[in-house]
């Protein structure tokens, strides 16, 4: 995902969850989605070099993919569970 704009990436979501590590620029909310080293890999906005070499080493390391996927997944279904989400909204409206 080499967007420099992205606020909230539901693309990188649902790659994690699909259990997929990914490629994110380390820009807008991106980093808060991709932990580096742990779901994925974050490049510089707007450098081709820096995305190549993230991409790179994530081809480099094609047998940490399993692990990493599942952290990911693990990850998205706890921090951004919809239905959880919905339920603090309320909660925070209620008081």
């Amino acid at each position: 995902m080499p967007s420099y704009e992205e606020c909230f990436s539901l693309a990188l979501l649902d790659a994690q969850l699909a259990a997929l590590p990914v490629v994110g620029t380390n820009s807008g909310g991106t980093p808060e989605l991709v932990r580096p080293g742990e779901t994925g890999w974050l490049c510089e906005p707007k450098s081709l070099e820096s995305l190549k070499e993230a991409i790179k080493s994530a081809l480099r390391e094609k047998d940490k993919w399993p692990a990493m996927g599942e952290k990911a997944k693990e990850r998205v279904k706890k921090e951004y569970d919809q239905q959880e989400i919905f339920n603090n909204i309320l909660k925070e409206y209620a008081n």
